[in-house]
């Protein structure tokens, strides 16, 4: 594996750390994103999706 730089390994130069910042962000941006739509979502059919779940008889 000679050759492979690893995150917080030294050498790691400051534009790649805004790089990985950067991408951190947007990535917390995009679950934001996703748990708010699951929120909407469960506001407008939370008796159904709660049904999905409730076990009936011998299941």
């Amino acid at each position: 594996m000679s050759g492979q730089v690893h995150a917080g390994s030294p050498g790691k130069d400051e534009e790649s750390s805004e790089v990985e910042a950067v991408q951190v962000t947007k990535n917390s941006h995009d679950v934001d994103d996703i748990l708010a739509e699951i929120d909407a979502a469960l506001e407008s059919n939370a008796a159904a999706f709660v049904n999905g779940f409730v076990q009936k008889g011998g299941e």
